[in-house]
């Protein structure tokens, strides 16, 4: 992610700050807030990312009513762009596409549980204005990923009231992917219910395809529908054995040999549009198609930048919806490698 910050005084500078995993951000000081009545001004603004899953296992349903699963995650350079300012009495939240926005979303639980932990955000309301390409119920995790920028900036500017462990355990009260996106790390294995995350690193460098249907996959009906399958069709438990011997091989696996998704065929089965919209994509050039997180996006693996424009064109000529896109790198030091 990437900050900047506007100071209503100096409306035309903007500081600009490297991104999420930067530790040298100066204090955030409660007064570069502006006045009420001047709440137009821009007080905070960074851009949000999605992520892609190279491969989601779904290990079993816990006693807590979550999912054990073992996925691999990486930030592409698709991303929403926030802007928080204050706002005058109650929190708002502005977006061009239909979001949850009330005492129960994701946004606004964040929002409260900062402020049980800070007593200066008691005081205060923000509005909360997103300018979102990633689609909802799309599998990107774009709502995990706002909620997790809005904790990142808070805690980057009150270093004193946020621990990072505190931090960490707000982020998996929220959601599943939360503690990905607000871990600052690019690409990571996620495990537990989301919150145990291993940096991988160097991270695959690929130029994708998304294609977007014009219908979302709530991650709920997923779930459920996968715990209704695996009632009649128990799932052996653990990473397939292909799968565990290239992560534990030592060496550098290649991203492609690990693509997998155990929704794909939860899903599939209520939309086969997408398994056609797959092999539409394979057609078109993609080097492999795949679901990612819950659907309904799918991901296209290209062999390079060029490639994946015109694959795009392609599907948009063809009346779908898709974009080219590329992986974000990790920029810190890691365990383990994958290309």
């Amino acid at each position: 992610m990437r900050f900047s910050i506007m100071r209503k005084n100096y409306p035309n500078q903007m500081m600009v700050f490297p991104d999420a995993a930067d530790r040298n951000l100066s204090p955030w000081n409660p007064e570069d807030f502006p006045e009420p009545g001047m709440n137009d001004t821009p007080v905070v603004r960074f851009r949000s990312y999605a992520k892609i899953n190279w491969y989601l296992h779904i290990l079993g349903l816990r006693s807590d009513g979550y999912h054990d699963i073992d996925s691999l995650v990486q930030l592409i350079s698709l991303h929403d762009e926030i802007e928080i300012s204050p706002s005058d009495s109650v929190d708002r939240i502005i977006c061009n596409y239909k979001i949850p926005t009330g005492k129960n979303s994701l946004l606004i639980r964040a929002l409260n549980g900062l402020r049980e932990r800070n007593p200066i955000l008691r005081r205060q309301h923000f509005s909360i204005r997103i300018r979102k390409s990633i689609p909802p119920c799309g599998g990107l995790g774009g709502g995990s990923s706002n909620v997790a920028g809005l904790l990142c900036v808070f805690s980057r500017f009150y270093p004193s009231q946020y621990a990072l462990s505190d931090l960490s355990e707000h982020a998996s009260t929220l959601g599943s992917d939360v503690p990905f996106f607000a871990s600052g790390y690019s690409v990571a294995r996620m495990q537990g219910r989301g919150e145990k995350l291993s940096p991988v690193h160097p991270g695959p460098e690929r130029f994708l395809v998304l294609a977007f249907p014009e219908f979302g996959v709530p991650t709920k009906w997923a779930y459920r529908e996968w715990d209704r399958r695996n009632r009649q069709y128990p799932h052996p438990g653990g990473l397939p054995t292909e799968v565990h011997a290239l992560l534990n091989a030592g060496g550098s696996p290649n991203i492609l040999e690990l693509i997998r998704n155990d929704f794909e065929d939860v899903v599939f089965s209520h939309y086969p549009a997408l398994l056609t919209l797959k092999q539409i994509m394979i057609d078109e050039g993609c080097h492999h198609a795949f679901m990612s997180g819950s659907g309904s996006t799918l991901v296209g693996v290209a062999g390079n930048d060029e490639q994946a424009q015109e694959i795009a064109e392609s599907l948009r000529n063809r009346g779908f919806q898709a974009l080219p896109v590329s992986t974000r790198l990790p920029e810190s030091e890691p365990k383990n490698t994958i290309d």
